[in-house]
Formats: C-alpha cells, sequence, structure tokens
C-alpha cells in the first residue's frame, strides 16, 4: 500500500496521529523504532542538521526534497514534510509539489507567509487568502497520486493586523480550496491560551494539526479538543542537542581523566547496538552475496 495511502486512512480512523519530529534519516529511523506510524520533517529540524542554519528560508527546494528522500528511504511508515511556503507563488508550486511526490513523502505541508520564517515569530506578512488558495489548488492538480496529503498553514494568529478569527476564517477557505487537513500556526508560547486552542477546534471545518512541545499541553488535551494529528517539530533535536553538548564539555574538561573515559561507553548505547540499529550486519553479508571474496 502506498505510504499516503496509510496516512490518508490514519485520517479517517479515529484517534490522535502522533508524529515526532525528524531532522535526518537516523532520527526518522528511530522514530518509526519507538513504534510511531507516521514521522514528521521538521523544516527546522533539516536547516539546522544540514546546513546549522536557522529557519529563515536559507535551505533550497532541492536541498529539503534531497532530505526529505534520504528519511523516506530510511523508514517504512509514511513521512509529513515542511515544504514552507512552496518556494515561490502558484507556478513554482506545481514543481514543488512535483517533486515532493517523486521524493515518496506521504504529504506536505504549505504556509501563507509572503516570505518563510519560523513560525512562533511575531510580525510575519501573509499573502493574501486568494494567492494562497491559488498555491492549494496547483498542489492538488499538479500531484499525480490522489492519496497524497496537503495541508495548509496559515500564520494568522502571529501576523500583522490578523488574529484567530482571521486565522480560523482563512483555514475554511483552504479547505474549501482542497487542503486535506489545516494547521493553524501557534503564536507564541505566552500568547497561547486553552480557550484559542479550543475555537480554532471547534470552528475549522477539517482535521487539524498541532504542534506540541512549545507548550504545556498534552496530548490528551488536543485530543480532547478535537486535534486530529500532535507532532513534535524539534524537540528531538533540541533534545540530542543538549545531550551531544554536555558531552563535549565533559571530554573537554575531563577527557585527561581515566575514570571518566571508561565511564563513556555507558553514556550511550553500544557499539554493536549501533551496528545492529544501522544493519551492519544485514549490509555485509549482502555484499558478502554479490562482491567476490
Amino acid at each position: 500500500m502506498k505510504k499516503s495511502t496509510v496516512f490518508r486512512n490514519l485520517l479517517k480512523k479515529k484517534g490522535v496521529i502522533i508524529m515526532p519530529g525528524s531532522y535526518d534519516p537516523l532520527s526518522a529511523k528511530i522514530i518509526e523504532w519507538a513504534g510511531f506510524g507516521a514521522v514528521y520533517m521538521s523544516g527546522a529540524g533539516a536547516a539546522a542538521a544540514v546546513l546549522a542554519a536557522p529557519d529563515l528560508g536559507f535551505m533550497t527546494m532541492t536541498e529539503v526534497v534531497t532530505q526529505a528522500k534520504n528519511i523516506v528511504n530510511a523508514v517504512k511508515v509514511p513521512v509529513i514534510a515542511d515544504s514552507d511556503t512552496g518556494y515561490g507563488d502558484a507556478l513554482n508550486m506545481t514543481r514543488t509539489a512535483k517533486e515532493f511526490e517523486k521524493a515518496g513523502v506521504a504529504g506536505i505541508h504549505i504556509e501563507d507567509l509572503e516570505k518563510h520564517q519560523c513560525g512562533l515569530h511575531t510580525g510575519k506578512t501573509l499573502l493574501p487568502t486568494e494567492e494562497m488558495t491559488a498555491k492549494i489548488r496547483a498542489t492538488k492538480d499538479s500531484i499525480e497520486d490522489q492519496d497524497f496529503i496537503v495541508i495548509a498553514r496559515t500564520d494568522a494568529i502571529g501576523a500583522i493586523g490578523a488574529g484567530v478569527d482571521e486565522a480560523i476564517e482563512r483555514a475554511n477557505r483552504y479547505v474549501e480550496a482542497g487542503a486535506d487537513a489545516i494547521w493553524v500556526q501557534e503564536p507564541p508560547v505566552p500568547l497561547q491560551t486553552d480557550e484559542m486552542f479550543a475555537k480554532v477546534a471547534r470552528l475549522v471545518k477539517a482535521p487539524l494539526m498541532v504542534a506540541a512541545g512549545y507548550n504545556k499541553h498534552s496530548i490528551s488535551e488536543f485530543e480532547e479538543w478535537g486535534y486530529k494529528i500532535v507532532f513534535y517539530p524539534t524537540i528531538s533535536l533540541q533534545t540530542g542537542m543538549k545531550t551531544l553538548m554536555a558531552l563535549m564539555k565533559d571530554i573537554k574538561e575531563k577527557g585527561r581523566d581515566k575514570a571518566f573515559c571508561n565511564s563513556l561507553p555507558d553514556r550511550g548505547i553500544s557499539f554493536e547496538e549501533f551496528m545492529d540499529f544501522t544493519e551492519f550486519h544485514q549490509n555485509q553479508t549482502l555484499r558478502d552475496k554479490y562482491v567476490p571474496k
């Protein structure tokens, strides 16, 4: 079964879809190993992992699609990818949609920002609603796989001169244009309220996606409000960075201490576990089968 069909079936089933965010193939494989039924490819995570850059549009479409393809090839579960603004207008969106489809992702989300920046910032400027609906229609018309998921993101809550009511109005217009699901981008944490989340869930007429990990709300709360997809964009990368930073600091400060060096293997998985997880032995067997000794 196509991965897009698998994800579309998940949308139809009862219960919430939980999607941790990946930033590279290894993190995606770990998410799948943990038993999750879908993986999210974070644009912010990919920018940090590939370029050590912030989420401000530094990555080109080709770079993002390549990272998405590598992640898709590492796992058997569906992958939903961040496609930012689509890298241009509705015409550019036709190519963007095709490239992500060829990469094998189950779907993408597109944002209605005039130019891409991290969604948790304020002071953003929005595309006119008509331009965003044109991008959605262009995406739907360009893809061959009819199960490919198109998620429309609106940043109206954190945009200049907009707010929750405009976000809801835009979201419903995007559904009319063909979006399969909606992500109403959350504002910065101090501006988030239970009433805001509940109002969005009550008034937007489509499956809703919401980012967790930046706020204090649980999966159960989002599920109770009526959200369908709860995802964690960058928490895996943030946690990994904190662990690696602590390790590097300790090696720098304590690396000459024998007792410390002897304790290092206990801070991570064993080398044999590492080899098993990356399927070294299976691939070595494959090499032995085909490569003359």
